[in-house]
């Protein structure tokens, strides 16, 4: 164990041999240089005292010689050295320096990451709503989505939704909910001893301001004195956007469950459809009016023979085809309807007119849910209420009659008995 003065020139000096060679220096106690047949390295010995007494040994590697500077050198040996008296060795010191890494890197996580890591643990969350969310944040807050999310204040939080909410309140509320909710994610999926990315959720300024919007829930549909104008538009679009428009309308449907209606689930013998991609996760069987069912069938043979039980009834067409494969976006054949009727509606106005004419004709709250596939109130036992097939036909075209009735329409849908 040679002892040497070591300094910049002296370890430049030492030549490299056949066998390795540790050279320790006279004023550091536990510094040295390794020699090797082709390198030379830096490096601290010694051993770690514990608060029990114990003591163990460690060879920490510093750095190469000729890529790392002497003096360097020296004072990462000193730091080791100083704190092996303290009982912290070199692997310690390593750990504290991962976990302040990660901390770091939490710390700069941003709007967009939170977004992605809070979708991915949503199982139950639909793609529609994932994507909804996502456009949102990018159209809305487009300045906030790559930074990170700790750098998202409330007064910002209190200034976007004033700004947004001067043009579209519903929209402002509704951006600041899917704020809350990433917010949410990221305070309670951090570690009880970790430092807090977030002290707080910064939309909760909204609550202690009173400044939600609230809006209650929309209440419009298309009033029976406008369905003449209304359905006359709607019979000059294409047959594709007609038929959909016309399902959603005839049937109460979701737009989203009756743009996922694929071929085999539509019966043109019993006039009757299965929707499965719906909001509550249970399959919806119902009839549907004839009037639409015909429409619907007279369409398909043009998809030509190869058309298979599991394709969509309405596929998405066109060059911009969507992810889901089946129709997502009628806006341009909505504002033409909109345009040539004078009549404003809105996609869910379809659904709200269809419970609103059922309404009208005294259907029985139970058979309006059970046929628009909405939840029953807790304290009720679905088992316990059944809804024959034909009784709920009977309903659906007596409100199909009524439609066509109001609009003016010289073919009738069939009518089912009176209840």
């Amino acid at each position: 164990m040679p002892l040497l003065r070591l300094t910049r020139t002296s370890v430049e000096k030492l030549a490299c041999a056949g066998r390795q060679e540790e050279y320790f220096d006279t004023k550091l106690t536990g510094f040295g240089v390794r020699v090797n047949r082709n390198s030379k390295s830096y490096f601290a010995q010694g051993k770690i005292s514990y608060p029990d007494g114990s003591r163990r040994k460690f060879n920490e590697t510093i750095g190469r010689v000729g890529i790392m500077a002497f003096d360097d050198a020296w004072d990462a040996a000193k730091g080791i050295l100083e704190d092996a008296a303290k009982g912290i060795s070199p692997a310690d010191r390593r750990r504290e320096a991962q976990v302040a890494a990660a901390e770091d890197e939490a710390r700069r996580i941003t709007l967009r990451q939170v977004y992605y890591l809070y979708i991915a643990t949503r199982k139950k969350m639909k793609e529609s709503t994932k994507k909804g969310y996502l456009e949102s944040l990018e159209r809305n807050v487009p300045e906030w989505f790559d930074r990170p999310i700790r750098e998202v204040t409330g007064k910002m939080i209190v200034q976007k939704h004033a700004e947004l909410g001067a043009r579209a309140p519903g929209q402002a509320d509704s951006l600041m909910r899917i704020i809350r909710a990433l917010f949410n994610y990221v305070i309670d999926s951090e570690e009880e001893d970790s430092v807090p990315i977030v002290s707080r959720n910064p939309v909760r300024k909204l609550t202690v301001l009173d400044a939600w919007y609230r809006l209650g829930r929309r209440t419009t549909y298309i009033h029976p004195e406008d369905l003449p104008a209304w359905f006359a538009a709607v019979l000059e679009l294409d047959e594709f956007s007609r038929n959909y428009i016309l399902l959603v309308l005839f049937s109460g449907a979701r737009r989203t469950e009756a743009a996922a209606l694929k071929v085999g689930d539509a019966d043109f013998v019993r006039n009757v459809c299965v929707f499965r991609e719906t909001k509550t996760g249970k399959v919806l069987e119902v009839p549907v009016a004839r009037y639409v069912m015909e429409r619907i069938k007279a369409m398909l043979p043009a998809r030509g023979p190869t058309l298979k039980a599991t394709d969509f009834v309405f596929p998405s067409l066109g060059r911009r085809k969507s992810k889901s494969g089946h129709i997502e976006d009628l806006r341009a054949q909505y504002k033409k309807v909109i345009e040539r009727s004078g009549v404003q509606f809105t996609p869910h106005d379809l659904r709200r007119s269809f419970e609103s004419y059922a309404e009208i004709l005294r259907v029985p709250v139970f058979t309006k849910k059970r046929l628009c596939n909405h939840a029953l109130p807790k304290d009720v036992t679905e088992g316990y209420i059944q809804f024959p097939l034909e009784d709920l036909r009977n309903v659906v075209e007596e409100v199909a009659d009524y439609i066509l009735t109001s609009a003016g329409q010289n073919k009738k849908a069939g009518r089912g008995k009176k209840r």
